[in-house]
């Protein structure tokens, strides 16, 4: 692969070579082949895709061709992505790998102007998988969705804030699909503390997302009723709604017991609880 893009530099056909394998991506996913048809051939697609994966990050880090190949990379970057995000649901795991990697990896490619415009396609896959995921689980899919929420808050939480309704509302989904599947062997510990750790990041924007705290936690009671889910894995979902309520004023809770009924305000009671006792202070410098 290196080999590959060093010889694409040389010749100056980097650009060509990006197009190649976004093109690539687009013709051999299928997403716009009738049906029969025989030129679609969707290892190709999955070749590209792992292309981009594995050399991304490498050459943008590279200093000695850093200038070259991120100039095209960033012209291409709108392309690139949204191509990715299109064939999210013919190949969620790859897509997301991909999506993650530029996210975290090459975060230089969103610029204060045009990352949100880029930024919206990223997120509008994951609604896509998540979609999926509640129809067909998918372990691994589940495990990078959470990773790839985890690096939008950490890396571009000025998109999160300015779709802050949006985020909260796909987070919220995000959180049903992991409590209905807690059961999947494969859904390891570490994704639930890392969805806990989405909503630490939140927090330190109080300000913004204290506005949704009502909503968040009225639909985590509102889940609660339903779901039977180990011990340890729930301790791990209380801590992300511990981060809410470090959000809370006397206001919001007043809201809260407004709109619960009784089982609701009597789980919540008990949440509350196991905040004053084991995060309160504790979990706050």
């Amino acid at each position: 692969l290196l080999g590959l893009f060093m010889n694409a530099e040389k010749y100056n056909q980097l650009g060509t070579l990006l197009r190649g394998l976004s093109s690539e991506i687009e013709t051999n996913s299928g997403i716009n082949a009738k049906a029969g048809d025989g030129s679609v051939d969707p290892y190709r697609a999955v070749i590209a895709l792992h292309i981009l994966n594995d050399i991304l990050p490498d050459f943008l880090q590279s200093k000695s061709r850093q200038n070259s190949f991120a100039y095209h990379v960033y012209r291409q970057r709108e392309n690139i992505i949204a191509v990715t995000s299109m064939v999210s649901r013919t190949f969620p795991i790859l897509a997301l790998k991909l999506l993650q990697t530029v996210l975290v990896k090459c975060t230089s490619l969103f610029s204060k102007d045009t990352g949100p415009k880029i930024l919206y396609p990223v997120f509008v896959s994951f609604l896509r998988i998540i979609d999926g995921c509640l129809s067909v689980p998918n372990s691994a899919a589940i495990a990078l969705l959470t990773q790839g929420f985890l690096g939008l808050v950490r890396f571009h939480m000025g998109f999160v804030i300015n779709h802050a309704p949006a985020f909260i509302s796909a987070l919220n989904r995000l959180q049903t699909l992991l409590v209905k599947n807690f059961d999947e062997s494969s859904v390891k510990k570490d994704v639930y503390i890392d969805f806990a750790r989405i909503s630490e990041e939140l927090s330190k924007n109080s300000n913004v997302f204290r506005h949704h705290t009502v909503y968040w936690l009225s639909d985590y009671t509102m889940l609660m009723k339903h779901a039977s889910i180990p011990n340890e894995i729930k301790h791990s979902m209380d801590m992300s709604t511990y981060h809410w309520l470090d959000m809370t004023s006397d206001h919001e809770l007043q809201q809260l017991h407004a709109v619960s009924d009784a089982t609701s305000r009597a789980l919540f009671k008990s949440l509350y609880a196991d905040y004053e006792q084991f995060h309160q202070y504790s979990g706050r410098v």
